[in-house]
């Protein structure tokens, strides 16, 4: 999920035990926005910018953008940007590698309010691995509860390179009420691998929703690039 990187942005910071407030500010450009196993672009590219400011305490705030090309019926605008606001606090220990996290964010786009949604997080590290569970009690404006768990590996290969994995579980009302459109419970998951030199990070995933219930092309296994570079005022 590329959202949860700009929340992760200001939880690193605080991970390292910045000794002093930070704004971090993260550009990213995606051939496909990835959410959960779903395009949130219709398999297009995406744009995104993620602005993060932490705290001495480990509080940080956040703001993060996209642009989106979402499906819809007829006599519905089309979301075409989502910008999202999330606040939380981030600590652990640095020298025994492990770290937590909690949180909030609410997801909106501007042109289409009707989809706009908040939503709990809490999530704990240790070394290379990462867990972070997902809560919403109204999920996509829908009235119906969501979550989300999923499961992450950051481990490096050398002094550039990383193997990544992500697996992800959506399940809850949301999912599987019987209500039109409603997809199902499914599981999504990426392997691939991230490559960082100076201040730019490029990765390499495949990425596969494709137990959704549902002829979904643009959700079925696909290769997902993304290039990125945090600027922070720390350094």
């Amino acid at each position: 999920m590329i959202k949860s990187r700009a929340v992760l942005a200001g939880s690193l910071l605080v991970f390292a035990g910045a000794a002093s407030a930070e704004i971090a500010i993260t550009p990213t450009l995606a051939s496909d926005y990835d959410f959960r196993g779903i395009s949130q672009t219709n398999g297009d590219p995406a744009f995104q910018l993620g602005v993060t400011y932490t705290g001495e305490t480990g509080m940080y705030l956040g703001l993060w953008g996209s642009n989106v090309d979402f499906p819809v019926t007829a006599g519905e605008a089309n979301a075409k940007t989502e910008i999202d606001v999330y606040a939380g606090y981030a600590g652990g220990d640095a020298k025994e590698g492990w770290g937590y996290d909690v949180g909030a964010i609410y997801y909106s786009y501007p042109n289409q309010g009707k989809a706009n949604y908040p939503e709990f997080y809490t999530g704990v590290s240790k070394g290379a691995f990462s867990a972070k569970l997902w809560y919403s009690w109204n999920f996509a404006n829908s009235g119906d509860t969501a979550y989300y768990a999923d499961l992450n590996l950051n481990m490096p290969a050398g002094d550039v390179f990383s193997v990544l994995f992500h697996m992800g579980y959506s399940a809850g009302e949301y999912w599987t009420a019987e209500k039109p459109g409603r997809l199902g419970k499914y599981m999504d998951w990426s392997l691939g691998f991230g490559a960082t030199v100076k201040d730019v990070t490029m990765a390499v995933k495949y990425v596969d929703g494709s137990d959704l219930n549902v002829n979904f092309p643009r959700n079925l296994g696909r290769i997902v690039f993304s290039l990125s570079t945090t600027l922070s005022s720390g350094e």
